[in-house]
């Protein structure tokens, strides 16, 4: 056999020629539907997606919700919704940690290497009332949902002095959003609102970008969309939704640097459109799953009401089913209640004349063994464990934090493979969050943040660094164990003991369990001073100026000697008793 010299195998598109029914546009927009359709969890609406859309996007004729018949029991088992709203919890469910850090300007107003404690200090207040005051947790709890649905998420940052005093977070999914990149750089996010006026149809675009001297720009539009999906711009003014808009039709934000919006793939790389700048729905490839799901699922729910033992009725003891109104036809007996079969009885010929009962073999075990099968497949493509979701049976494990670890082992993987993208992302929109508060309280009249005070943060200055709690919870007892046989072995001290065993106390509260633990232990029975003294964890116990001590100590001073000069006059004043 001769084989081809090095080099002379390419890749030549030209001898692959795929058959399609749509543009690649139309492909992914079904796409999204189709998304859309599983996570809202509406059983007529899958059915509708795929009576209308399922050959032409899928090419099988033969899913169980285009092909059930319509008096069918049909049951949806909702778990791509739980599938996108436990992303949230197992990302965010152990809470964001943000730890910010303002340094020092130099004569130039550069940031240098030194921290700035006071500002530091300040803006960590105003950080968390600025996370409290808008809900952060819960929009990006939002945000975390929407990604896993839809593949990508868009978050943009504004003010509206009408509605709050704080900058607005708001969230936006795939179809309501748009991407324009250069070279592979995000270089404007577009924000979509649509509306209808009769039998016209507009789009109002929000551009979210910068300008020459990247400052942050926001420019409105509003185009009139034909049948045919064509654009063409219109007046601002033509509806009254965005008439206010043309006073200030392009917003610009001076001396605030960075757009005001944010774009995240919820994971990479999009294997069904690798040519889209969008990332992957947990639901690629698992549509097929979710469909043999409800099916097997829409089984065993049948099984319930169709397995009832049927009961054969001879016509001859029919006398007995009788109601007030005399007999009853055996066709109107519920058959929720009892299944009942009328048959022919002959009493010339000695037969029975009695009620044959016959059990139908019941289904459920194999039918639960097929639902484990289609779940495993769907969670795993989603990249979740069972455990995770809270279905428990499926695997027998102990209930330590070693155990959960292990339950949890593709959950915690996908967990930490999208935690380094949304790490990054935190960061910048926390920076950007501060920095559009300060701007609003220079540049906005009439703003009322009275529990946040005035403070000149930018980015130049300013450093945020995001942890996030723990996912898996150890349970107390595990901690106690696990702390206590390492300050037994004197791998660990009292304090870090302590420190691991109760993460939500103070510094001050350890100090004060370790100094009763020391006591106890006999560590300071000889003299109390081997405890050590416990100060400088409130601000009243902080010390105090060295003046104000001494004049302290010189009024405690005079004060007893002004009652010690009281008493003795007191005492001499006082008859002496015979």
């Amino acid at each position: 056999m001769l084989y081809a010299e090095k080099g002379v195998y390419v890749f030549n598109p030209k001898y692959y020629n795929q058959p399609r029914s749509m543009t690649p546009e139309q492909e992914f927009t079904l796409s999204v539907l189709e998304n859309f359709a599983w996570f809202s969890g509406k059983p007529y609406m899958i059915r509708q997606f795929y009576q209308s859309y399922g050959p032409v996007l899928t090419h099988d004729m033969n899913y169980f919700w285009a092909q059930a018949p319509a008096n069918y029991r049909k049951v949806h088992s909702g778990l791509p919704a739980l599938i996108a709203n436990k992303m949230g919890i197992v990302l965010f469910g152990g809470g964001i940690l943000p730890e910010i850090t303002i340094y020092k300007l130099d004569a130039d107003g550069k940031p240098t290497k030194d921290i700035d404690e006071p500002k530091t200090k300040a803006a960590k207040d105003i950080l968390e009332v600025l996370m409290n005051n808008t809900a952060f947790a819960e929009q990006m709890h939002k945000a975390a949902v929407t990604a896993s649905w839809c593949g990508h998420v868009f978050i943009k940052l504004g003010y509206d002095m009408a509605v709050s005093d704080y900058p607005i977070i708001e969230i936006a999914d795939i179809r309501n959003a748009e991407l324009v990149k250069d070279r592979g750089i995000t270089t404007e996010i577009i924000f979509k609102n649509y509306y209808k006026v009769g039998s016209s149809n507009y789009v109002h675009k929000e551009i979210y970008t910068t300008n020459e001297q990247g400052e942050a720009l926001v420019i409105h539009k509003l185009y009139r969309v034909s049948d045919r999906g064509d654009e063409k711009e219109v007046p601002l003014t033509t509806l009254p939704e965005t008439a206010p808009l043309a006073e200030t039709p392009e917003l610009h934000f001076s001396d605030l640097k960075g757009m005001l919006a944010f774009e995240l793939p919820n994971k990479l790389p999009n294997n069904e459109f690798p040519d889209s700048p969008y990332g992957a729905s947990d639901y690629a490839g698992a549509h097929s799953s979710y469909d043999a799901l409800d099916e097997v699922l829409s089984e065993m729910y049948s099984e319930v009401r169709n397995n009832k033992p049927m009961r054969y009725v001879p016509d001859t003891m029919l006398r007995f089913l009788q109601d007030e109104k005399g007999s009853i036809d055996i066709k109107m007996l519920d058959p929720f209640i009892q299944n009942y079969v009328r048959v022919s009885g002959d009493p010339d010929q000695n037969a029975k004349n009695e009620i044959v009962v016959a059990e139908i073999k019941d289904k459920q075990d194999s039918l639960k063994q097929k639902w484990v099968t289609a779940l495993t497949t769907a969670l795993n493509i989603a990249g979740l464990s069972p455990y995770s979701i809270g279905i428990t049976g499926i695997e027998s494990v102990d209930a330590s934090a070693e155990s959960q670890q292990e339950r949890n082992k593709t959950t915690l993987e996908t967990r930490s493979s999208k935690l380094k993208l949304w790490g990054p992302l935190l960061e910048k929109l926390l920076l950007q969050f501060i920095a559009l508060n300060s701007w609003m309280q220079k540049n906005l009249e009439n703003l009322k943040q009275e529990d946040i005070p005035d403070i000149n943060i930018d980015l130049t200055n300013c450093r945020i660094n995001v942890k996030f709690g723990d996912y898996v919870i150890e349970k107390q007892g595990d901690k106690i164990n696990t702390w206590g046989t390492a300050k037994q072995y004197r791998v660990s001290s009292t304090r870090e003991a302590v420190k691991n065993i109760h993460p939500d106390w103070s510094d001050r509260q350890i100090d004060e369990e370790v100094n009763l633990i020391r006591f106890e232990e006999g560590m300071a029975l000889d003299s109390p001073d081997n405890l050590p003294n416990l100060t400088g964890y409130d601000e009243e116990e902080e010390p105090e100026d060295k003046n104000e001590s001494v004049d302290v100590e010189k009024q405690k001073t005079t004060q007893q000697e002004q009652d010690m000069t009281k008493l003795i006059e007191a005492q001499q004043k006082e008859p002496k008793q015979e």
